[in-house]
């Protein structure tokens, strides 16, 4: 049925473009930027399809219950506006109304009535957001550095993913949706994204370690610890991870680069883009959103 709806929202569109058509790497200037338009470009089974909602914002994360209820974040306005929140409610995208002004780099939630936005550091704090079906408001995550990352496996097990902050990779956790402490672990590069299938299984995906062609960074959480896997993607970072399965996981990052978990290890996919994607969501195997550089959003 979701997916049926997606199909119906491709067949209204009128413009149709691969992404590498849409945010070609000569778009790099301030001018350029300023002129591009938020494009959801949704995978219907055989083609791209592309979305207008009015910003130029970078967007950073996308996550939905449905194809009535879809969230969007990123970054500001330019000169000193709220951060963005879009909500996209099955015919058009429309911005929510917030208080904060960090960038937004991660959304996840329970359910339609409980989401969590999280972002960069605003006043000594990484600033996390949440949404009760009606409005945002912030919530203390009590540590200086920037979030990148959240994963919501029910209303009281949440996740979020960071910086490194004291040498460690950031991972914090609430257990009743309302304050968040941190979980160890040994990994010391930023973490981008984070996705679970449930509250005991989990992958956080992140930056190589140092500069070069070093691996990019994921990691599989149980809960409660967290161990490194080989994620066979040399010379880039991810910045987002999701999945519909344990058997079925995307992460996404630098270059345009898709990596895929078939439940045994990790393999390259070819995106056909050369911008970076920075977050991926999706409601099945055939509908994924991915979120990228200069407003770029790419359904499959």
């Amino acid at each position: 049925m979701y997916a049926e709806q997606l199909r119906k929202i491709a067949q209204s569109t009128a413009a149709r473009r691969r992404l590498s058509q849409v945010i070609p790497n000569s778009c790099k200037s301030a001018s350029l930027r300023r002129r591009a338009q938020l494009l959801n470009l949704m995978w219907n089974g055989a083609a791209w399809v592309a979305q207008s909602s009015g910003v130029t914002v970078d967007l950073n994360a996308v996550w939905g219950t449905d194809a009535s209820n879809v969230w969007a974040v990123g970054a500001p306005a330019p000169g000193g506006g709220t951060s963005t929140i879009l909500k996209y409610s099955g015919n058009s995208w429309a911005p929510q109304s917030t208080t904060a002004m960090a960038i937004l780099n991660g959304i996840a939630g329970a359910d339609g009535t409980h989401v969590w936005a999280v972002g960069d550091a605003a006043a000594g704090s990484a600033t996390i957001l949440f949404y009760n079906g009606s409005s945002w408001g912030p919530q203390s995550s009590g540590v200086n550095t920037r979030l990148r990352g959240v994963y919501a496996a029910d209303a009281t097990h949440i996740w979020a993913v960071g910086d490194v902050l004291a040498g460690t990779s950031t991972i914090l956790f609430s257990t009743n949706g309302t304050s968040w402490g941190p979980q160890t672990n040994t990994a010391t590069v930023n973490l981008n994204g984070v996705w679970g299938s449930d509250a005991t299984h989990l992958w956080a995906a992140g930056n190589r370690p140092g500069a070069g062609l070093g691996m990019a960074t994921i990691l599989a959480g149980n809960g409660s610890t967290w161990t490194a896997q080989t994620s066979n993607l040399s010379g880039q970072d991810l910045l987002g991870i999701w999945g519909s399965g344990n058997g079925n996981i995307f992460a996404v990052g630098t270059g345009g680069s898709i990596v895929h978990y078939d439940g045994s290890s990790w393999g390259a996919q070819v995106s056909g883009a050369g911008a970076d994607l920075a977050a991926v969501r999706g409601s099945s195997p055939t509908s994924v959103w991915a979120v990228g550089a200069r407003g770029a959003i790419l359904f499959q």
